[in-house]
């Protein structure tokens, strides 16, 4: 709300807020760049900023009996196709952190071991229990995860099987 709804529109009164208004929005956050990389923002982030905006202006109309200002308006696109963060380990990097876990964070170094080779969220391995595993396939299934002390299904919502690493079989 600070960052991507109050600049915009957090000056206007709720039974003042118009459809031109949403739309503004909607095309200045399209404009926007990410501080860190100067790089347009994905869809997926824009409309997670969207999804509360447009829930919140919904239940405005609903409660004080005016048009809803976000009927019938496209939600926010990112102008670039899949933005996605590019700033990734090398193998040489990787190989190096996990020396460096091994020797000096040994509590740590199995979680990021998995993750590394599985490729799972934090939340996905903390949420494994040992049904999960199969030893004979050499295989986890992920899914559920952990987000804000609750278990929950993926981010994604799939479910999807990944094989373990190696030194998990052992």
């Amino acid at each position: 709300l600070a960052d991507k709804v109050l600049p915009q529109i957090g000056e206007v009164a709720i039974r003042g807020i118009t459809r031109d208004h949403v739309i503004s929005w909607i095309l200045w956050v399209e404009r926007q760049v990410a501080p860190r990389t100067g790089q347009a923002y994905a869809t997926d982030s824009m409309r997670s900023w969207w999804r509360p905006l447009r829930t919140m202006l919904k239940d405005a109309a609903a409660d004080f009996g005016i048009a809803d200002p976000t009927f019938r308006v496209t939600p926010p696109r990112s102008r670039v196709n899949d933005v996605r963060e590019k700033e990734t380990l090398t193998g040489d990097q990787l190989g190096d952190l996990l020396a460096v876990m091994k020797e000096g964070f040994t509590e740590w170094y199995a979680e990021i071991y998995v993750m590394a080779f599985t490729g799972m969220r934090p939340g996905e391995l903390y949420a494994l229990r040992w049904d999960d595993v199969d030893f004979d396939k050499g295989c986890l299934k992920v899914q559920r995860a952990v987000w804000r002390q609750h278990v929950g299904t993926t981010k994604t919502g799939a479910v999807r099987v990944v094989a373990m690493p190696e030194a998990m079989k052992n």
